[in-house]
């Protein structure tokens, strides 16, 4: 696969971030083939997490839809997700969160935008979801952009995606619930970032993060 132009300080940025909410073993691999990937992800899932109250998986390559690539080819996200869920993983991750961070390309659409004019914010909702406890429970999947649209990343400064959460999260990571957070960078993504490129085609288009959640209950980082 080709190289990738400020992965590195995602990674770095990422990897204080995490420390600066609590996280204190942090394990990083590089330029994993797809097999590799896998069998490190195995060995996660399969840990004692007796004394932890979360696992924390962040992935940052290049991806397409429903597949991120390792540096030989493609695995599925079901294939990685599936080690984290019965049977498969280690019965003391069973009611915990696996909470997912995914900067990677799921498709070649373009983000073209739209303009609003917005005069007052929305009221929030307080219907409660329902989640059923199944083996599905639990997990957070945070993706840098929406199924099939492309994720940008600056080859300098790292990814919008990563950047913005590493700055959400350095600000408020002790403050807010996780979800409350992940809104918050959708919003810093979506708002405050513009590809700006002499290709004309890919020039001045947006992004848009995507959240998906079965947890259970609400994550505070202390």
């Amino acid at each position: 696969m080709n190289d990738r132009p400020g992965s590195s300080v995602d990674r770095d940025k990422l990897a204080g971030t995490l420390q600066f909410i609590g996280f204190k073993d942090i394990i990083v691999h590089n330029n994993l083939t797809s097999r590799k990937m896998v069998d490190v992800l195995k060995e996660v899932a399969k840990r004692d997490f007796t004394d932890s109250d979360c696992v924390f998986v962040a992935l940052l390559s290049h991806g397409d839809e429903g597949v991120i690539y390792g540096t030989d080819g493609p695995v599925q996200y079901e294939q990685i997700f599936s080690l984290f869920k019965p049977p498969e993983v280690n019965k003391s991750l069973v009611g915990k969160p696996k909470i997912f961070l995914i900067q990677a390309c799921r498709g070649q659409t373009l983000d073209g935008g739209v303009e609003f004019q917005c005069d007052s914010l929305p009221a929030k909702s307080n219907k409660p979801k329902r989640y059923v406890i199944s083996k599905e429970s639990d997990f957070l999947v945070a993706y840098s952009t929406v199924e099939g649209y492309f994720a940008w990343r600056n080859g300098v400064d790292g990814s919008w995606f990563i950047q913005s959460f590493c700055t959400v999260v350095n600000k408020d990571g002790r403050k807010l619930e996780l979800g409350q957070l992940l809104t918050r960078v959708n919003r810093v993504v979506s708002y405050n970032f513009m590809s700006s490129t002499q290709n004309p085609q890919m020039n001045q288009m947006k992004q848009s993060p995507c959240i998906t959640s079965t947890l259970t209950k609400s994550i505070y980082f202390n």
